[in-house]
């Protein structure tokens, strides 16, 4: 895996979180 590859992981697992504390 690239760390670009890790990076764009990371941001998508922050916003799926960002998402859910927002609907809470």
């Amino acid at each position: 895996m690239n760390a670009d590859q890790v990076l764009m992981e990371i941001r998508e697992v922050n916003l799926s979180y960002l998402m859910l504390a927002q609907s809470l």
